[in-house]
């Protein structure tokens, strides 16, 4: 499964470029595929497993998922993060202690915000195409957010449609989910040899559970 987006998960994003030694997991652009929005969770999930800094495994039904925070301090709502991915790509750094060897290709990527669950809920288009009663919570609802003239810019200097009646109280949940079988598991080239060798053990960790995975130069 490939999703479609416009650019390589390299490029400079809200949170900054790629670390030298970092590892990441990136969903890069296709040529065609699934949009992205297609991966929205519709409606968005309550969750408290944030927040916290890079990822964490989850379970959910025998298998072990990755679970990313997404940080109002780059990103203030869902949709300034979902509108980079869906331009750039997702790429999300784990720590080197991420257990990789409990992955699988069934294994997703999930994505929590402290404003992720709408407690108003004002009539909205689903970008899911989906049908949900009056007053019943919607992945539409992420995008009715402060803008100027119907459009929003988030921190990266993106801008896109936003929706009126801007909803100003949220609760925390998980609002993207994309499955790893989408992308790969990449570590940036350092000059560090004790860093590389570690980072091409996770690759290879990776590999053994059935996930792409390769050095990458940034």
């Amino acid at each position: 499964m490939k999703l479609e987006m416009e650019n390589p998960p390299s490029l400079k994003r809200a949170c900054g470029f790629r670390k030298k030694g970092g590892i990441y997991i990136e969903i890069p652009m296709a040529t065609h595929g699934v949009p992205l929005a297609h991966f929205l969770l519709d409606p968005p999930v309550p969750s408290e497993y944030g927040p916290l800094r890079g990822a964490i495994p989850i379970e959910h039904g025998g298998v072990t998922h990755v679970l990313s925070w997404v940080g109002e301090s780059y990103y203030p709502f869902p949709a300034d993060f979902f509108e980079e991915a869906r331009r750039f790509g997702i790429s999300r750094r784990v720590p080197r202690t991420f257990p990789v060897e409990r992955l699988s290709p069934k294994s997703w990527i999930l994505f929590e915000h402290r404003r992720a669950v709408p407690k108003e809920r004002p009539p909205t288009a689903c970008p899911r195409d989906r049908a949900h009663p009056e007053g019943a919570a919607c992945a539409g609802h992420l995008f009715h957010l402060p803008g100027e003239e119907g459009l929003r810019e988030n921190p990266a200097g993106l801008t896109y449609p936003v929706r009126e009646p801007a909803i100003e109280e949220w609760t925390q949940g998980l609002f993207l989910a994309v499955p790893l079988a989408a992308g790969r598991v990449v570590a940036v080239k350092t000059e560090n040899e004790e860093v590389q060798k570690a980072n091409e053990a996770f690759l290879e960790a990776a590999r053994q559970v059935g996930l792409a995975a390769s050095v990458v130069d940034e």
